[in-house]
């Protein structure tokens, strides 16, 4: 009910104001105020995922984040994560960038079947081709691993001094795998073991220095694809995204399934 006090300050109106709709404005404000403190917005940078496979990696290096983000589809930036403020940006390659990975100063961009190396977003070279286009990096301790159609490769830098560690890194392995559509995780714990999560719904647990598979997950059925898997902070728990949003957070070692989020 309004006073007769607040009436005399309301304009003319063509037609009756309903106060049970809020107007367009009004329902903007509630948003706003209802707005979790939580999840809030620090800065948007724009959108990065566009369907390619991998296009931001994140990193610690000397106890601060950063995230290498594709921006433009040939270009990246490496970003500071308590700001979002860039870092270094590289110029632009020509060609689309399909994956990204980072590892200490260093960044690796995947195009076809090509990896460009950069030095704090300096190219330094190429490093030696991958059997066909890699859809995905992980680091593995020193190893850089990239994933891509029945294939997983490996490329370490050697430590020799500092003339050796400013080069592109060397590959040192590579095995085939009978898996489409692979992502990978290393959950820290697993030494020289990484999950490989397939498009047909497989988990599997492979040993990535005798290339030979340690584990097939009987808990994790066939099914929606794997669009994701994650390490979380508990000792032994991943987090399975399928690709229809169902999140599993699975016991590696158990083999077990603790509880399931749809999304």
């Amino acid at each position: 009910t309004l006073s007769r006090r607040s009436a005399t300050y309301l304009p003319r109106l063509a037609a009756p104001l309903s106060l049970a709709q809020p107007t367009t404005c009004a329902r903007a404000r509630n948003a706003a105020s209802m707005e979790s403190k939580t999840l809030r917005s620090h800065r948007v940078i724009g959108e990065v995922a566009d369907g390619t496979p991998q296009t931001c990696a994140f990193y610690d290096l000397g106890g601060v984040g950063y995230c290498a983000a594709r921006v433009g589809g040939d270009a990246f930036q490496v970003m500071a994560l308590d700001g979002l403020t860039v870092q270094s940006a590289s110029p632009r390659l020509g060609r689309n960038i399909r994956a990204i990975g980072a590892q200490g100063e260093w960044t690796y961009c995947a195009i076809d079947d090509e990896v460009w190396c950069f030095l704090r977003a300096r190219f330094v070279g190429l490093a030696a081709g991958a059997p066909a286009a890699v859809d995905r990096f992980e680091t593995v301790g020193g190893l850089l691993l990239g994933a891509g159609a029945g294939f997983v490769q490996g490329w370490a830098r050697g430590d020799e001094g500092a003339a050796a560690r400013r080069r592109v890194p060397d590959k040192v392995l590579c095995f085939d795998v009978d898996l489409a559509g692979v992502v990978l995780c290393h959950p820290p714990t697993y030494v020289n073991k990484v999950l490989l999560g397939a498009r047909d719904g497989r988990l599997e647990l492979w040993n990535v220095r005798s290339g030979k598979r340690v584990h097939a997950y009987a808990s994790i059925a066939r099914g929606p694809g794997i669009a994701h898997v994650a390490a979380s902070g508990a000792l032994d728990v991943v987090a399975v995204a399928r690709g229809t949003g169902r999140i599993q957070l699975l016991d590696a070692r158990r083999d077990a399934v603790l509880f399931e989020l749809d999304h």
